[in-house]
Order: structure tokens, then sequence, then C-alpha cells
């Protein structure tokens, strides 16, 4: 049951040995396999009724981790590469995700459809978008600078959710059109291509009271928007999307997917039940696998744990730089946030 409810977790927030087969389906990939020769320290952020969802930085030493809770003042926290911490101000957002481009060009959306951006300096909302006065979520963002950033999430109208995605072009947030779907969008990635950018997008919808359906979906701009896979949220067919090395994966169930040529071709199949549906990585030999009892790596050859919990602990995030990796995540058994942080030796 546990299980169950941390598969939910994964879509409502804007998230030894293993056996397992692999199948390949792309050239010969010749980068050197990921190291997995990692010292681990764990930090311990406790805030009463909030809990951290996403994390973002634009280096080991400028890390953010923001979520929604109680206290407007603990929502948005941040590691210097020594200590986290809070400046303690109360903001009009309750933050849902934060992504970024440098030190000083960060970004967090939330609630009520609220976006802002921090200068270096100074938070500031930068726009709010309301669909005739109804609730709206801002989910998760991506994009390539200030000038080209794309948000995600969802409206409320007439007790059905609405998908949204909104743009910005340096100067405006806009309404992109798109067909109308009652999906809640939560996770956004991007890659790019010469023709101009392409988006993964994860969404979920509330099919009845205990029963969601999660889909998949390829957005190219406006009036682009196409859903490629539609299951029930159960084990066998979560999903969700990633970029890496400029490449969308797909997972589905207990199968890794990379996606040319708009076709699902089979990259890694993981036939351990605590495969969390859930990756992040560096390259196709440096992929870190979220585990539901811990975080294992595939370095191209086999799949080992990298650090294994003891409590009930679930990762709902992660950002990778190239010597050090940082995993946020909610230790359930004594109501905590928590961050793995990896450094790989000298």
């Amino acid at each position: 049951m546990r299980k169950v409810f941390v598969a939910l977790l994964l879509y409502i927030l804007p998230i030894g040995l293993l056996s397992c087969s692999r199948q390949i389906t792309e050239p010969v990939d010749d980068s050197a396999p990921g190291r997995r020769d990692y010292v681990w320290t764990v930090d311990t952020i406790k805030i009463p009724f909030t809990l951290l969802n996403r994390i973002w930085g634009s280096s080991p030493a400028d890390v953010w981790a923001v979520g929604p809770g109680g206290g407007l003042d603990r929502t948005i926290w941040h590691y210097d590469g020594t200590k986290w911490k809070t400046d303690g101000v109360s903001r009009n957002i309750n933050p849902w995700a934060v992504f970024g481009f440098s030190n000083n060009d960060v970004w967090i959306c939330g609630e009520e459809g609220k976006i802002w951006h921090f200068d270096g300096s100074h938070w500031q909302q930068s726009g709010q978008y309301q669909f005739n006065e109804t609730s709206t979520i801002i989910e998760d963002m991506w994009g390539t600078s200030s000038n080209d950033l794309y948000a995600i999430g969802f409206s409320t109208v007439d007790n059905n959710k609405v998908a949204i995605i909104l743009h910005f072009d340096g100067g405006l947030w806009e309404n992109c059109s798109i067909p109308i779907i009652n999906y809640e969008l939560n996770r956004i990635k991007g890659i790019h291509l010469k023709s101009g950018e392409r988006f993964a997008i994860t969404g979920y919808k509330q099919v009845s009271i205990l029963n969601l359906r999660v889909g998949l979906f390829i957005f190219d701009g406006p009036n682009s928007l196409r859903q490629i896979y539609e299951a029930d949220d159960e084990i066998s067919t979560w999903a969700t999307c990633q970029s890496i090395e400029n490449e969308f994966f797909f997972t589905k169930g207990n199968t890794i997917y990379t996606f040319p040529d708009n076709t699902f071709r089979s990259f890694l199949r993981i036939s351990e039940v605590e495969f969390g549906c859930q990756i992040f990585g560096r390259s196709k030999k440096d992929i870190f696998i979220r585990m539901f009892n811990g975080i294992s790596h595939y370095n191209g050859t086999d799949i080992q744990y990298l650090y294994k919990f003891t409590n009930d602990i679930s990762i709902l995030d992660a950002t990778i730089f190239e010597n050090e990796v940082f995993f946020l995540a909610n230790d359930f058994t004594n109501n905590s946030n928590l961050i793995f942080h990896g450094k790989l030796k000298n």
C-alpha cells in the first residue's frame, strides 16, 4: 500500500546487483561508463507541513529546493556549497517547481498560477495566469533561456482539470493554444532540434475517486500537443519522461525507452520490483535510477545500488552535475525532507 501511495505522490507533486535484460536499438555509445565511487552525505530539512518536491542548481554551490507548505517563509531553500538555508522571507507564492539558467536567473512556479524570478539578489513576481478566475497551479518549467521558457500545469474549470502550457518570450507570459484535455500536466523535459525545441510532458487525469490515468505527450509548439501514451496509474504501467544527452527517455512500467523517429524503442528492462519509474542521467552509460528502497545506477553494462535506504523514503527529484549529484527525497517515517548529496572521489 505504501508503494501505491509513493507512486501517486510522484504524479501529484509536480518524481546490490539487479537482474535485468538490455536491448539497445540505437548506435553504439562509445562514451566511458559512469563512475560509481561516490561519497555520500545526507542533509535533513524538517519543516512542519512543508514537503520540498523539486530541486535544481546551476552548480554544486548553487542549488535550490522548493515545495508548497504551511508557512510561505520556508518554501524556498538554497544550498551554497556548505549549508542549506532559507532567508525566512514570506513571499506570496506557494512554489511547486524550480528551474533556471544561472545563479542570477532562477525561476519558480506554483499555486494561483504564479511565476517568480530571482536575479541573483531579489525574488519578484514575473507573471500570473488565471483562467476565468479559476484555480490554477503551475507545476513545472523548462526552456533554453529567459527569453524562451515554458511552464505547464492545469486550471480547474467546472470541477474538471484542464491542461495549460504557458510561454515566456522575455516580456510576457502567454497561454499556448493546445487541445482541451482534462489532464494535470506535471513534468516537462526538452531537447534541441535544428528546427527548434521539442518537449516531452507527463500528466495524469482523475477518472474516478480511486482511478488515475497517466499520459505522455509530445509538444512542438502551439496547437501541436499530441498524446503518445495513456494507461492506468498502476505499477505495471507507470510512465515518466526525461531528457538525457539531448534525447528523450521514457519509462513505462519496468522498461526504459528511447524515442527516435517518434517510436518507442526498448533501451533497458528492469526486473527488480523496487524500480520507481524515474531516471536521471548524464549519458546512456551514466543513468541514476529511482528505487523505492534507494538509488541505483546503470553504467551501460549492469545496474547496482549506490545507496540503500533504511527508512520509508521516496525520491522526488534530482539535479546532476559533472562530479556531484543531489537527490531530493521525503522521509515518511520522520516527516522530513532529505537531500542525498554524492561526490565522486578525486
